[in-house]
């Protein structure tokens, strides 16, 4: 089995009602639905072990079930009238959270979107875990590229980046509060990012940002490229642009 394979972005959000990030889930869901037969299979895991519930092909029950899936009785919600009750007008300084795959199974090429936003630090994340089992086409870094576009067109990212444990593990600063980090493959929206990339690093200019990798396929990890990436984040870190303003 290979190793998991991550990607992990940011991007700026309001506070939202549960209705609205209902709203704003099903249209992220629905579009990765169409990069890949892979995704065509939802289901919402809740924050229980018996939440577990499959999202209809027409998406008829994604509004009613991921709303019971995001209640966390632990939160204060507020809302209009003043209700304590848990609402779709329920906004929370927490956000809110869920999670979707095709099974609960990585030997049968399972899937996992995550997708938080809607919080008062006004950050929001769509992170993804890829099969680890048949589908080696989302170790190739142009497929990491294509996917992150095909995100864009829906939401606008600052910034994401593509990682395996083995590498992430070695780079990731934990003493350093970064909101995004140095992976394999990195998307950044600022343009002049790419004038600090070191010249042995591929590098990309899109109209939507620019992308920098180590690689043309996602692979065994050399302590090279763990220098490198580490490197990398040192300088990228010390001039802010790990940190989402």
């Amino acid at each position: 089995m290979k190793d998991m394979l991550e990607l992990i972005t940011r991007f700026k959000c309001s506070m939202l009602t549960a209705n609205e990030y209902i709203k704003l889930s099903e249209i992220i869901i629905s579009h990765i639905q169409k990069f890949d037969p892979i995704f065509e299979i939802v289901n919402s895991w809740g924050n229980t072990a018996s939440s577990w519930t499959k999202i209809e092909d027409d998406f008829s029950n994604f509004n009613s079930i991921v709303f019971q899936h995001i209640y966390d009785k632990e939160i204060n919600y507020k809302n209009p009238t003043g209700s304590k009750d848990f609402l779709l007008d329920s906004i929370s300084w927490a956000g809110f959270s869920n999670s979707y795959s095709n099974t609960k199974k990585s030997q049968d090429g399972k899937y996992t979107i995550t997708i938080r936003a809607g919080g008062e630090d006004g950050i929001g994340f769509v992170n993804v875990k890829f099969p680890q089992i048949g589908h080696e086409k989302f170790y190739q870094t142009d497929t990491m590229k294509n996917f992150i576009e095909h995100l864009l067109s829906v939401i606008p990212l600052l910034a994401a980046y593509v990682s395996i444990d083995s590498l992430f593990d070695q780079v990731v600063d934990y003493q350093k509060p970064y909101d995004i980090q140095i992976g394999w493959l990195n998307y950044f929206k600022k343009n002049d990012i790419l004038k600090k990339i070191p010249h042995e690093i591929s590098k990309q200019a899109t109209k939507e940002g620019v992308y920098f990798w180590l690689d043309d396929e996602v692979s065994d990890v050399s302590s090279e490229k763990i220098k490198l990436a580490i490197n990398v984040r040192d300088m990228l870190g010390d001039l802010g642009y790990l940190n989402i303003e």
